[in-house]
């Protein structure tokens, strides 16, 4: 197991986990017993990163002589795992990275494989529960009427208005951006990122990305705040680069 491995699974060995198993020892040949830990609900959206952590309890002989190996089988398509096996030893545990691809929304039993010399091998049953991806378009939307662009060495101050997209998730427009007028509309898409793709608006080509965070000030805590670096090219004239700040 390399570093980055360890990394994930050294503050699973402090905590409990919501499934265990027991393996013995028997007289054909290695001598260690043991119990695994793991999480037997795997909950993730599709086109996501699902780290699977178990932990190996010894409790009698020596792992180091007799390993435990762990794999998940049964993955469904557009499900990949890495590494496909794991050797357990003195670390005691390990963690697997699950590739979710796009899965539909729905549940899925795959397998956690464990064996060793002793204990011969077992599958216990998993459920891969693919959720729907928060739509976080809903969030944001609302009128900013303290927003600006910071484009270097001037701040130009606006109210823009957010709205979002019928029947599309997760894609918002902005209206006057840059005070450049009410019909002046940018689409965007929200994930964990804020991204307007390239797109050209009354002759204006922009893109750009950003951030959205929650605002900090006690009186807004309910509302975000929206951070873009965006690149401006009005017609006939130089490429602008500049941060767009949507607050209220």
């Amino acid at each position: 197991m390399n570093v980055r491995y360890l990394a994930y699974f050294l503050p699973f060995l402090f905590c409990c986990c919501s499934k265990s198993q027991s393996g013995s020892s028997n007289p054909n040949g290695g001598n260690v017993t043991f119990t695994t830990s793991y999480d037997s609900v795997i909950t993730c959206q599709a086109n996501s990163k699902y780290y699977f952590t178990f932990g190996v309890n010894v409790l009698s002989g020596d792992i180091a002589s007799d390993p435990v190996y762990c794999s998940i089988v049964g993955l469904p398509s557009n499900v990949t795992d890495t590494p496909a096996s794991l050797r357990v030893a003195q670390l005691q545990g390990g963690v697997f990275t699950l590739s979710i691809g796009n899965v539909p929304v729905g549940t899925d039993t795959v397998h956690f494989v464990v064996t060793s010399t002793a204990y011969g091998g077992q599958t216990h049953d998993l459920i891969l529960k693919i959720v729907p991806a928060v739509d976080y378009a809903a969030l944001l939307v609302g009128t900013y009427d303290s927003s600006y662009d910071f484009c270097t060495p001037s701040i130009i101050n606006y109210t823009a208005v957010v709205a979002a997209v019928a029947d599309t998730p997760s894609e918002i427009t902005i209206n006057n951006i840059k005070n450049l007028g009410t019909g002046f509309v940018v689409r965007a898409w929200v994930t964990n990122l804020v991204t307007i793709p390239a797109q050209t608006v009354d002759g204006y080509t922009i893109w750009g990305t950003g951030t959205f965070t929650r605002d900090s000030r006690p009186a807004y805590d309910t509302s975000y705040i929206l951070t873009i670096n965006d690149t401006l090219v009005p017609p006939g004239n130089d490429t602008e680069t500049c941060t767009i700040h949507i607050q209220h």
